[in-house]
């Protein structure tokens, strides 16, 4: 498939496997990047305490910001083109982080 030939030629060892369909269980149903979400307000925020500094205020934010403002945009227009009609449904009905904030974030198209 052309996923696997671009990673091939690109000269990477990854396997990409195909999708068939989207995660909307459970923790999808809570948020779209149960992940992001997981890395953002827990990880980070608990670093920081178990290394007893606030040093890590900063970072956390602009973790935050890049993956709101970057990284979650590009996947959510890469999902919208494969999945369409199904995934703006999906998009309608779960918030991108928790408590349906989506933090002045459109969704695509």
């Amino acid at each position: 498939d052309e996923c696997r030939s671009t990673l091939r030629a690109a000269g990477s060892g990854a396997n990409f496997t195909p999708v068939h369909g989207l995660a909307t269980g459970f923790p999808y149903d809570r948020t779209r990047n149960p992940m992001y979400t997981g890395l953002v307000f827990i990880a980070l925020p608990t670093l920081a305490v178990v290394l007893d500094t606030d040093w890590l205020v900063l970072p956390t934010a602009c973790v935050f910001f890049y993956l709101d403002k970057v990284v979650i945009p590009a996947e959510e227009n890469l999902l919208n083109t494969y999945f369409g009609d199904e995934y703006r449904a999906y998009l309608a009905s779960t918030p991108r982080w928790i408590g349906g904030k989506t933090f002045g974030s459109a969704p695509p198209l």
